[in-house]
């Protein structure tokens, strides 16, 4: 639209239009014969059926009910603009004016897509984009086809099948050639308010871009209804809110309806590292998998070629070789103590495996806290390339030289130590207040089990196992055959990072192991005569209840055995069914900080999965009894004999794992790798973590998904010195900035425009936060193939690129926007087919 379109006599008949009085409504017979504008209640796809979904609710003795973290947000509160964001301003560079008149259009920000544009499709001649005509037959279209949204799937565990449908573009608009379109429209009726700037934005991203659940939660609206085609991109959070300031409520209400379900950003588990552990150690344990893994490997982990470096790589210049190169000064190996799981004693026959002889290991990507990142890293060197020397070998293999171990220190900022340590004292009480929680799990009863007058049956699970809180130890090794290149100021290589299994895993209670010990302890109740007497007590009998109810005293007599707290114990009583697995409902308090509600309230809480049936009365109000019983079940009993859990090992298996990492390594008297350090340390937190949905960046028109922007960060660490120095020790050795293995760099013109789009996203949303990067370059955008989200034969089925910023040895802070806008023209300049799009001139 032109910019003079705004001082014309249309415009300004088009805004008194806007303003007029409500025309009076017809009569109802008018209507008779011509489509409704919106769907029944009773047609409406927006209502949620509730046999699908789960309802849950957390209630505390003190009576009050809450919801899970993730619902009890308020809108718009994840994520704020950051406060360099400069105000509203017109293309002239002044201030927008106000909006003018008592309630009749709200003041407002930007846009988050700027100004109106022209619709991508042509509608008609007469008939604007979005208006709610009575002759409009395709009203709700998509509403009437969307299903309700789906329960979340199991963090770590990449989407489940229904969610799907969700984040797919229609075939009708491009699908599935393109990932990402808007093809929804926002009805509006054509005498409606014009939209004008406002400050509510619905809900935001962690980096304060206006967010969307799905694809279906964005949308073309009509911005002046009374003129053609005149919208803009916005999500359904922000236009509710927008409407309901303007009571416009009626045109879209199936829209308002699903803008009312939509969640909150939440972060997305990379795939499960444990589980990925287990099938590595299955796959070693069962040669006959390996094809299958080299396969997985090529697609999830891109072991060929990769490169991820931040300069020019130049090996033509290294003409020297390393072969018979040795320090004259081997240091001694470390004393590992017994009870480390680095210990020898603690591997079983072929283990440990030879570094770099087999396949690397699986790609690391999961965060891992500050406070626990290990505090002595062992780095075993045989070929000397911590000098950040230029060398080529003959002979690369392993066993071809006697092993160098160098010891390093995890080296932070004295302000980053002091959080490490109020994070770990934080980590530590809330595990300590785990220990002391005594789940109880209350099943509650089948079909079959209310027809024959069963008890309901309470059980309480194991003491919850502490995980571990520091770690003292790490091993990395180093091999020239992973070298990934050199630059102007680090070379860099892929190293195999050897961490404790414990890190990761978690201790699950088998559902099956834990059902048959139930079932065991409820027949020896029955042997024993035990069974007998809790009914007697109970006043329970085989037609049910008996008469005279008994008092809570003699409830409590029932118990076998009759009290289970211990001093200093807080119960939680879980009402589930049977088919939810004991280990879930551990993960599920994790997942919604149900720990850190309770833990805050010190109190008893009670946490129902559907309808409840308490132990006072069942649903229907009646007196059933509640049998509590101890079976003699224990996670270590459970390793013993548990044969049901798939992939299950019948072979020793060592006490630690191997991941593929990056090893950065600085060339002598370079700071940029220190500098690296430090800006890591002081990236916010949402920089590494995945998330749901969508953003929609206004400088690029476009919608991008919500991933990590950097590669995770696991430590900088620095040598060791010996107090005396020996002559035969090297006189450089670089410290080493351990990161995630993200691919390798782009080739912009073999993108595709959404990708391109994706490339550019991570830029914009970095300098959002307030950071300027200041070596835009193509080297700096990594790619590789499959979501770190999805488990790597997911990746097999359904390869998608994914994408990461590298390289901050310059990045800083920045300080005005021009220095912003600069960067952002270098980031045009670099995806010259994305300026083309947005219409972006270029100088030269």
């Amino acid at each position: 639209m032109k910019r003079g379109f705004f001082n014309t006599p249309r415009y300004k008949r088009a805004i008194d239009e806007a303003y007029a009085p409500a025309p009076v409504p017809e009569p109802e017979v008018a209507h008779r014969g011509k489509p409704p504008t919106s769907l029944p209640a009773s047609q409406d796809a927006m209502d949620v059926d509730k046999e699908v979904c789960v309802f849950v609710r957390v209630q505390y003795t003190d009576g009050r009910v809450v919801r899970p973290a993730d619902d009890t947000k308020p809108e718009g509160e994840v994520g704020e603009p950051h406060p360099t964001e400069s105000k509203s301003r017109s293309k002239s560079g002044d201030p927008k004016p106000e909006g003018k008149g008592k309630g009749k259009a709200i003041d407002m920000e930007d846009d988050p897509m700027g100004d109106g544009k022209r619709s991508p499709k042509k509608q008609g001649k007469k008939k604007a984009i979005g208006t709610d005509d009575d002759d409009d037959p395709t009203r709700g279209k998509y509403a009437s086809m969307i299903p309700p949204r789906p329960t979340p799937g199991r963090l770590g565990w990449g989407r489940c099948p229904e969610e799907e449908f969700f984040h797919t573009v229609p075939q009708s608009h491009g699908g599935p050639s393109k990932k990402r379109v808007v093809f929804r429209f926002w009805p509006r009726k054509r005498n409606s308010k014009p939209l004008q700037p406002t400050k509510l934005r619905g809900t935001l991203s962690p980096d304060g871009y206006v967010w969307g659940e799905t694809l279906y939660d964005f949308y073309y609206v009509n911005r002046l209804p009374s003129v053609d085609n005149f919208v803009s991109i916005s999500t359904g959070s922000m236009l509710r809110q927008v409407m309901e300031s303007m009571s416009e409520l009626d045109a879209a209400a199936p829209e308002i309806e699903w803008a009312k379900t939509e969640g909150q950003p939440r972060v997305e588990g990379v795939a499960d590292t444990e589980e990925q552990i287990r099938l590595r150690l299955w796959e070693f344990a069962n040669p006959s998998s390996q094809d299958r893994a080299g396969a997985e490997k090529q697609f999830g982990e891109q072991d060929q070629q990769d490169e991820q470096v931040s300069e020019n790589n130049d090996d033509d210049e290294a003409q020297e070789y390393g072969d018979d190169e040795l320090p004259t000064f081997i240091p001694s190996p470390p004393t590992i103590p017994v009870t480390s799981p680095f210990h020898p004693s603690h591997y079983p026959t072929s283990w440990p495996l030879i570094p770099f002889e087999n396949s690397l290991p699986s790609l690391l990507q999961e965060r891992i806290p500050l406070y626990l990142l290990p505090e002595t890293l062992y780095v075993h060197d045989p070929f000397c390339l911590l000098s950040a020397r230029e060398r080529r070998f003959r002979n690369t293999s392993w066993a071809s030289r006697s092993d160098i171990i160098r010891t390093y220190n995890l080296n932070t900022s004295e302000s980053v130590r002091l959080e490490i340590e109020d994070a770990r004292l934080k980590a530590v009480e809330l595990e300590e207040f785990k220990a002391r929680m005594r789940i109880r799990l209350r099943y509650k009863r089948t079909e079959e089990q209310i027809k024959n007058h069963e008890p309901i049956i309470e059980v309480p699970l194991p003491p919850y196992p502490r995980r571990m809180m520091k770690l003292e130890e790490s091993h990395l090794y180093l091999s020239p055959v992973a070298k990934v290149g050199k630059g102007h100021h680090s070379v860099v290589y892929k190293g195999e990072w050897e961490l404790p299994r414990d890190l990761f895993t978690k201790e699950r209670i088998c559902q099956f192991c834990f059902k048959e010990s139930v079932d065991k302890e409820i027949q020896r109740l029955k042997d024993t005569g035990r069974w007998d007497e809790m009914l007697r007590a109970a006043s329970w009998g085989p037609d049910g209840f008996t008469g005279g109810q008994p008092t809570k005293v003699e409830l409590d007599a029932v118990h076998d055995p009759p009290n289970l707290a211990r001093d200093g114990e807080i119960t939680g009583t879980f009402n589930i069914s049977s088919d939810i697995a004991p280990s879930r409902i551990v993960e599920f308090l994790d997942e919604m900080t149900v720990w850190d509600q309770s833990m805050k309230r010190e109190s008893t809480l009670q946490l129902h999965f559907g309808s409840d049936e308490d132990g006072d009365g069942s649903a229907d109000g009646s007196y059933v009894p509640v049998f509590r019983i101890d079976p003699p079940f224990s996670y270590e009993s459970q390793k013993k004999s548990c044969t049901h859990a798939a992939h299950t090992l019948d072979v020793p298996t060592p006490r630690t794992a191997k991941f593929t990492v990056v090893a950065k390594l600085s060339l002598e008297n370079d700071p940029h790798l220190d500098e690296e350090a430090t800006n890591y340390e002081n990236f916010p937190e949402h920089f590494f973590h995945h998330y749901n949905g969508y953003t929609l960046i206004s400088q690029l028109k476009a919608i991008v998904p919500v991933n990590a922007v950097v590669p995770q960060f696991y430590g900088y660490y620095t040598p060791k010195r010996e107090e005396e120095e020996n002559s035969g020790e090297p006189s450089y050795l670089s410290p080493i900035l351990l990161l995630e293995h993200c691919g390798k760099p782009i080739e912009p013109e073999e993108l595709s425009p959404e990708d391109q789009e994706e490339c550019a996203s991570l830029l914009l949303r970095f300098e959002n936060a307030g950071w300027l990067h200041e070596s835009v370059a193509p080297r700096n955008f990594l790619v590789q193939l499959g979501k770190p989200t999805e488990f790597p034969m997911t990746r097999m089925v359904k390869p998608e690129q994914s994408f990461r910023l590298i390289d901050f040895g310059r990045s800083r802070k920045y300080t005005t926007a021009t220095e912003k806008r600069e960067e952002e023209m270098r980031l045009f300049e670099m995806f010259e087919s994305l300026s083309l799009q947005m219409g972006v001139t270029l100088g030269r």
